[in-house]
C-alpha cells in the first residue's frame, strides 16, 4: 500500500498529494517560468527539482530513504519499592512534608449524620485553629489528666455521662474558635438527637500523621497486610497506593482507655505523593467482622 506524499511547487503554491511514489503533476501557465519542485516524505530524503513551466512534462521522482543518528542514551533499571519502603519514606518525611511549628489555620467544619442512608442531621461551623506541630508521639500529660480527674472531656447523652478515648485527643495546646456555627433539627426516626461526638478538634486528633494512630502506627504494621496497587493520579499527584486490612486473628479486640491501639481493626487505602512520600488522602472505614 501506497502512503501519501506532498508534491510542492515553491512559486506557485501548488499543492497536491498523492496515494503513489511515482507522483505526476502537471502545471500550465501562460508564462514562460521556472520553479522548484519539493518533494518529502517522512523517512526519505527531500527532493527538489527545477522545472520548466513552459512545457508539458511528466516526472518520475525516485525518494531515497533517510536516517538519523541520535546521540547515545543509557536506560537504567531501578527496583521498584516495596510497600515497606514506601511507609518507611512516608514516616521519614514527616518533618520535610508537614510543619515544624504551631501554624493558625481557618477554614469550613461540617458534620453529618445517616441514619439508614438518609440525613438527619448537620451541624457546621467556620472556625479558628490553633494547631500544633508534628509529630506527637504520646498522649499529653496535661491532657490525660484533665480526663482522669476532670470532667472538661466528659459530655453528657440521655442523662448518661461519657468519657472519650484520651488517645484520640490532641494535645493540650491546640486550640478552637467558633466564629460561626448552624445546626439543624434531627430527623431521627430512633429519637436520636444529635451525634454523641463531634467537634473541630476531634476531627484533628483523627491526623493520622501527627499522632500515628492504628494502621499508621509502626508498632502495629505487623498486624496489617500492606498491600501495593495500581498508581492513581490523586488531586492532580502521582501517588502511590497503599490497601490495608488486618492481619486474620481470633482474638477477642480489647480497647484500653489509656494507650494507643495496637489490634488492627481498620480497613483501607492510602494515598502516598510519589515525589515527595506525602499524605494525599487516607480512606477507611471500621472492619466489622472482628470479636470487639
Amino acid at each position: 500500500t501506497y502512503q501519501k506524499i506532498q508534491v510542492l511547487f515553491l512559486k506557485k503554491k501548488l499543492e497536491k498529494k498523492s496515494q503513489k511514489i511515482e507522483v505526476f503533476v502537471q502545471c500550465k501557465t501562460n508564462n514562460s517560468d521556472s520553479d522548484t519542485l519539493i518533494c518529502s516524505y517522512i523517512g526519505y530524503q527531500t527532493k527538489t527539482i527545477q522545472v520548466d513551466l513552459s512545457k508539458s512534462i511528466n516526472l518520475n521522482i525516485l525518494l531515497s530513504q533517510s536516517s538519523t543518528t541520535l546521540s547515545e542514551f543509557v536506560i537504567i533499571y531501578k527496583k521498584p519499592l516495596t510497600t515497606k519502603q514506601i511507609l518507611k519514606k512516608c514516616l521519614k518525611n514527616t518533618s520535610k512534608n508537614y510543619s515544624n511549628i504551631p501554624v493558625n489555620l481557618n477554614g469550613l467544619y461540617r458534620e453529618t449524620l445517616k441514619e439508614d442512608n438518609n440525613y438527619i442531621y448537620l451541624n457546621e461551623a467556620v472556625v479558628d485553629i490553633h494547631y500544633t506541630k508534628y509529630i506527637q508521639n504520646r498522649i499529653d500529660r496535661n491532657t490525660y489528666r484533665k480526663w482522669q480527674y476532670d470532667d472538661e472531656y466528659a459530655f453528657e447523652y440521655k442523662a448518661t455521662w461519657f468519657d472519650g478515648f484520651p488517645n484520640q485527643f490532641n494535645t493540650i495546646d491546640d486550640k478552637v474558635r467558633i466564629v460561626e456555627s448552624r445546626s439543624s433539627e434531627s430527623s431521627s426516626l430512633n429519637n436520636l438527637d444529635m451525634p454523641m461526638t463531634g467537634n473541630p478538634l476531634s476531627l484533628t486528633a483523627k491526623d493520622y500523621v501527627k499522632y500515628r494512630y492504628d494502621f499508621f502506627n509502626p508498632n502495629t504494621f505487623k498486624n496489617y497486610i500492606y498491600t501495593k496497587k495500581e498508581s492513581e493520579l490523586e488531586n492532580n499527584k502521582h501517588c502511590y497506593v497503599i490497601q490495608f486490612h488486618p492481619k486474620p486473628s481470633s482474638k477477642k479486640v480489647i480497647f484500653n482507655h489509656i494507650f494507643k491501639n495496637k489490634n488492627g481493626i481498620y480497613t483501607g487505602r492510602i494515598y502516598i505523593e510519589k515525589s515527595s512520600f506525602a499524605i494525599v488522602k487516607m480512606d477507611y472505614q471500621l472492619l466489622q467482622s472482628f470479636d470487639y
